[in-house]
């Protein structure tokens, strides 16, 4: 357990500074799903040491592993899909987990995928708190003292993210990862 949290963290940091938001809805309905074939093999982070590896999965989805460059690897399941004219990935824990206290919670990529480059950026915690805080943003939400995750519906959460796709502050760092060749 101890070392799947330091490998989430490690991806955390990676694909955002803050962390990233979190819902309980998926953001792509299933007749949303798309699979593009470029996106499967290795990838790395020029950033960092880290390594993203997807396959296929499914029909349309895909397995995401990450290595840290501790060695640890974090998988995640991924989807893919296309709100207005932007690509995203909603990411959910995936692989062997059966951990009755890890929440299944989704996480949301904003990405523009080439055929060797993949540009990739985490919807913002941080900034949804603010947004939701000084009233700019309502959305359903749940929150303690320490952290914040959508109850909203899909149809909701698409329109939020559909609205804010081109806001470098919703996604304020944006990780490059080339193909690693064969």
């Amino acid at each position: 357990m101890k070392r799947m949290l330091v490998a989430f963290v490690a991806v955390v940091l990676v694909l955002s500074p803050g962390c990233p938001v979190r819902s309980l809805s998926p953001l792509f309905y299933d007749g949303e799903i798309v699979f593009d074939p470029t996106l499967i093999g290795m990838w790395e982070s020029v950033e960092s040491a880290e390594t993203f590896a997807f396959e296929k999965w499914g029909n349309k989805k895909y397995i995401m592993m990450v290595k840290g460059k501790d060695g640890d690897t974090t998988v995640y399941n991924a989807e893919l899909g296309k709100l207005g004219t932007t690509w995203f990935l909603d990411l959910y824990p995936g692989g062997n987990r059966n951990d009755y206290a890890d929440m299944p919670t989704h996480m949301i990529a904003r990405m523009d995928l080439g055929k060797d480059t993949m540009r990739m950026a985490m919807l913002e915690g941080d900034w949804m708190e603010k947004m939701i805080e000084s009233g700019k943003l309502t959305i359903s939400h749940w929150r303690n003292n320490r952290e914040m995750v959508l109850t909203a519906s899909t149809d909701e959460l698409q329109k939020v993210v559909i609205q804010y796709a081109n806001d470098e502050k919703a996604y304020p760092d944006t990780s490059v990862l080339v193909r690693q060749k064969k």
